[in-house]
């Protein structure tokens, strides 16, 4: 597929690419196995596609963007046109190759982008934390210890994304929590000359929104919870829209039995730059498929049931992704190897609160959206987003 940079550096600052790679006038190389270092402004082919896989990403980019506008949200890919194309001396000549085109609105993602780093910026925003005032927020239940015997909480995936209902616990909801974030007062170690000049300037921008006034720590409490539980609740709306639209976004069982195939993950989201009403875009559907063209592997039929029970399996692997499970995404998404006792749990709290934004959107089929964010408190959560595409960011 062939994305245009187009956003700015932080929102566009990683490529995710296949093994083939392609990109006049240019050379660009990779830096890892799932990214691509090139000029900016350049395009980028993103590896081949058989041609009906290319053809079903551009006709389900437009399903979905038609869905979804009903919604108010977006989809982060809009179709624009199909290319074949081969590469001299390539091994196998007689494979034609296309790529879908595409003009994309972001490419930095929710899961090995946007969560990580917000979990790197909980000690420059509380660096005072608490450990037992952040446990009292946790039933006892959800408390157990390390083996130093260091009090810690149970991971949200674990304790309230698996199991049966009966043993599934309830998330807290930290949203009206006043955890008084506070602007950054240093900066994290490791950053290059550029990154350090712009996190400066949004730490300095952030002086007049951060701790929040009054009134916002009445009505909202925490800036992080409403961060928090707003993408969850987007990553709903999305999920739900699908579902209720009987669209599958790519949960199936192909060669192995005892292994799906599970396109519906949060690395599956595009941050939107700021400008944007919302904060999430959904991409990659070259996979998806709708009910009507459901084909049953096992028995060859337009089996509506097992549709049904694959499209709830889906909703399951999101919730379980979101509460921070790595399986089904293969992003670990959390940074609490680097973090205090007392900053690891607090990002266990805002895992739930993620999860409950998500159960509110997915639950509640005639929703509504949320009352609009107050100016100053979206200008904040812009800015926490913007320092956490910074530290997240590789170089």
């Amino acid at each position: 597929m062939i994305r245009e940079k187009n956003q700015t550096a932080f929102f566009a600052h990683q490529k995710r690419v296949a093994s083939i790679l392609y990109n006049p006038p240019t050379t660009a190389h990779t830096v890892t196995h799932m990214f691509l270092k090139g000029a900016e402004g350049k395009w980028e082919v993103r590896g081949c596609c058989f041609k009906h896989t290319a053809h079903n990403e551009q006709h389900m980019c437009d399903v979905i963007a038609s869905v979804l506008e009903k919604e108010g949200m977006v989809v982060g890919n809009r179709s624009l046109c199909l290319w074949r194309y081969s590469i001299p001396g390539e091994p196998v000549d007689v494979v034609p190759k296309y790529c879908g085109v595409f003009e994309t609105l972001g490419e930095r993602r929710l899961s090995s982008d946007l969560l990580p780093g917000l979990s790197s910026l909980l000690p420059h925003l509380l660096p005072s934390l608490s450990l037992s005032s952040i446990l009292a927020l946790f039933p006892p239940d959800r408390v157990s210890h390390t083996a130093n015997g260091q009090p810690s909480i149970l991971p949200t995936w674990s304790a309230c994304c698996t199991g049966g209902q009966h043993k599934k616990k309830e998330p807290v909801n930290l949203c009206h929590t006043p955890l008084q974030e506070t602007p950054p007062t240093f900066t994290p170690e490791g950053l290059s000359t550029g990154l350090l000049g712009e996190w400066c300037r949004t730490v300095y921008g952030m002086k007049d929104l951060l701790p929040l006034s009054q009134e916002l720590l009445c009505t909202h409490g925490s800036v992080l919870a409403a961060l928090y539980w707003r993408l969850g609740w987007e990553v709903g709306v999305v999920s739900s829209t699908l579902a209720t639209n009987g669209i599958n976004w790519g949960y199936f069982f192909d060669h192995n039995p005892f292994e799906p195939h599970c396109n519906q993950h949060p690395n599956n989201f595009v941050i939107l730059p700021p400008g944007h009403e919302n904060l999430l875009a959904p991409v990659d559907f070259d996979l998806a498929f709708t009910a009507d063209r459901f084909v049953s592997p096992y028995t060859g039929t337009n089996d509506q049931s097992l549709f049904q029970s694959w499209l709830d399996s889906g909703l399951t692997e999101m919730e379980r992704a979101l509460g921070g499970e790595a399986v089904n995404t293969g992003v670990l998404t959390s940074a609490k190897a680097d973090l205090s006792p007392s900053h690891s749990a607090l990002e266990w709290g805002l895992r739930d609160t993620l999860v409950c934004g998500y159960r509110e959107a997915v639950s509640t089929p005639s929703r509504q959206a949320p009352p609009p964010l107050p100016p100053s408190l979206r200008k904040t959560m812009d800015s926490l987003i913007r320092l956490a595409l910074i530290v997240s960011s590789r170089p």
